[in-house]
């Protein structure tokens, strides 16, 4: 009598779709505080402090106290600073390269309220000042 082995393959599939920053919110977990809520949007926790050491650029990092949307354009710098690579993976902490520094130079980042939690609650303009001294 012969033995026989058979091998039974299973397929995985993968169904993905669109979504936006609002969809995501409601499959986040909800880490203590942050994640989903009512009331107040504000931001809980940046590292752009007065005085920033950097070579130029450096990549900021900023918390809200709920998931948000950001769209292009709602957080700007002055004095020929740029923004780039706005990004989030839960759509609570955003990060974003600020470059084009220069040494001793005070900058100003504005957060405005372009900036939403999906029940349409909107952020009170925030500003954070900071000096650059590029080593």
């Amino acid at each position: 009598m012969r033995n026989r082995i058979r091998i039974i393959l299973l397929g995985v599939i993968v169904i993905t779709s669109a979504c936006n920053n609002y969809d995501l919110e409601s499959k986040l977990e909800n880490p203590a505080s942050l994640g989903q809520g009512t009331g107040a949007l504000s931001i809980v926790s940046t590292n752009i402090t007065p005085v920033v050491n950097n070579g130029g650029s450096f990549t900021a990092v900023v918390t809200f106290n709920r998931a948000v949307n950001v769209p292009p354009g709602s957080i700007t710098i002055d004095n020929s600073a740029v923004i780039s690579g706005i990004s989030s993976p839960d759509n609570i902490t955003w990060s974003f390269t600020i470059g084009n520094l220069f040494n001793s130079t005070v900058y100003t980042v504005t957060f405005t309220p372009q900036i939403t939690a999906s029940d349409g609650t909107t952020l009170t303009p925030t500003v954070v000042q900071f000096t650059s001294n590029v080593s």
